[in-house]
C-alpha cells in the first residue's frame, strides 16, 4: 500500500513502555515528523514515559495513558474514544502488544504501521517483518518508520534535559564538592537478575575508585535507595549515595561525570543519550540489541561463554556476570577518568 503523503494530516505513534525502549524511540518518531512536517504528531505513551519525550520540538502532542487510574474497561474504552475521536490518518505502533495493536485498528486511520506479530497482523494495513539477524533496538523502530513513509535516520538518540534540572544537580554537586568530569557514577541495580553484575563487586569497585582518589557516587531509583545506601556504607570513603532524581535529573548527574558503570538498563541508554562515558557490563543480554553500534563513548564488557546470549531473566548460574572481574572495569573506568 503506498502512502499518499498529502493526504496525512495527523500522525498517532503508540509507544508504550519500558522506559528505555521509549528513548530507542526518538530518532524513529523525529524521522516521521521529518517525513510529514506539516502533520500534526501526537505520541501516545503510559505514565511515566512522558517525561523522557518533554521538550523534543518534533511532538505536537503527547498523550498519556495510566493504566493505574480507574477501572480497567472504563480506562480503555475511554483511550479508545480519545484516538477515534481524533481521527488520525496514519497510526505507527511501536510497541506491538494485543492493546497498542487493537487500539491501532480501532482508531479509524486509513493506514496502520506495526511490527509483524502472528495473529496481531490483522489489526496493520503495513507489516514490518523483524531482522533475520539482532540488530540495535533503535534500528528496528527506524524500520518501522521507514515503512510508515519516513526516509530519514532521525539522528541520535537524545533527551531534553532542560535547565531546571541541571540547576538541581549543579546544588547537589556544590555541597558535595564534586567536580564536572572528575567523578564516577555506579548503578548497581537492574530489572533483572542475569543483568546485575554481583552487588559486591560494586562495592569492592566503588572502593578502589575512591581509593585512586575519583569519587563515586550510587545511583538509585525507586525502591532502591536503601541498597545505595548500603553499596556506600560497604565501600567507604569517598563514596556518595545520589539524590533522589527524575529522568533527566539524573541524566544530568551522569552527563557531568567522567564514567557510568552500569548493567543492561535504562541508566546505560540514559548515559548514552545524556553524551556520557559508559562502561557497560552485559550478561544474559545480546549486546547487539542494546548498544550503538556509532556511539565511540561505551566500553562494552561481556564474557564469551557458550550459553550466551541467552536472554533469560532468572538464572541458577550467573557465571556470565561472574566471568566479569572488578580489575577488568576497573581499567576500563580509569581510562575515562584518566581522560585517555
Amino acid at each position: 500500500m503506498m502512502i499518499q503523503k498529502e493526504s496525512v494530516k495527523k500522525i498517532l505513534i503508540i509507544k508504550f513502555r519500558a522506559l528505555g525502549d521509549i528513548l530507542l524511540s526518538v530518532p524513529a518518531m523525529r524521522s516521521v515528523k521529518e517525513a510529514y512536517p506539516a502533520a500534526l504528531l501526537n505520541v501516545l505513551v503510559n505514565r511515566g514515559g512522558e517525561e523522557i519525550l518533554e521538550g523534543q520540538k518534533f511532538i505536537d502532542e503527547l498523550l498519556v495513558f495510566d493504566k493505574t487510574n480507574g477501572f480497567p474497561v472504563a480506562r480503555d474504552l475511554d483511550l479508545i474514544l480519545k484516538v477515534m475521536d481524533n481521527k488520525y490518518d496514519l497510526v505507527i505502533d511501536m510497541y506491538g502488544n494485543l492493546r497498542s495493536a487493537l487500539l491501532s485498528f480501532l482508531s479509524g486511520a486509513r493506514v496502520r504501521v506495526g511490527l509483524s506479530s502472528g495473529s496481531r497482523n490483522i489489526f496493520y494495513d503495513k507489516i514490518v517483518y523483524g531482522s533475520p539477524e539482532i540488530i540495535y533496538n533503535a534500528e528496528v523502530w527506524l524500520r518501522v518508520a521507514s515503512a510508515a513513509g519516513a526516509s530519514g535516520s532521525g539522528g541520535k538518540t537524545d533527551i531534553m534535559l532542560g535547565k531546571e534540572s541541571e540547576t538541581y544537580i549543579d546544588a547537589f554537586l556544590n555541597k558535595a564538592n564534586l567536580q564536572e568530569n572528575k567523578y564516577a557514577v555506579l548503578n548497581p541495580f537492574a530489572s533483572a537478575p542475569t543483568r546485575e553484575w554481583p552487588r559486591q563487586r560494586y562495592i569492592e569497585l566503588a572502593s578502589l575508585l575512591a581509593m585512586a582518589g575519583f569519587p563515586v557516587v550510587i545511583a538509585w531509583g525507586p525502591g532502591q535507595e536503601e541498597g545505595a545506601k548500603a553499596v556506600k556504607e560497604a565501600a567507604g570513603q569517598n563514596v556518595i549515595v545520589a539524590p533522589q532524581t527524575g529522568i533527566k535529573q539524573l541524566g544530568w548527574l551522569l552527563k557531568k561525570s567522567a564514567v557510568v558503570v552500569t548493567g543492561t538498563t535504562f541508566t546505560q541508554h540514559l548515559a548514552v543519550a545524556a553524551g556520557a562515558n559508559v562502561v557497560s557490563i552485559f550478561g544474559a543480554t545480546d549486546s547487539r540489541a542494546w548498544v550503538d553500534p556509532v556511539y565511540g563513548r561505551q566500553t562494552v564488557l561481556q564474557a564469551d561463554l557458550d550459553c550466551m546470549p541467552c536472554e533469560k531473566v532468572a538464572c541458577a548460574d550467573f557465571k556470565c556476570m561472574d566471568a566479569i572481574s572488578v580489575v577488568v572495569v576497573k581499567e576500563a573506568a580509569m581510562k575515562y577518568l584518566k581522560g585517555q
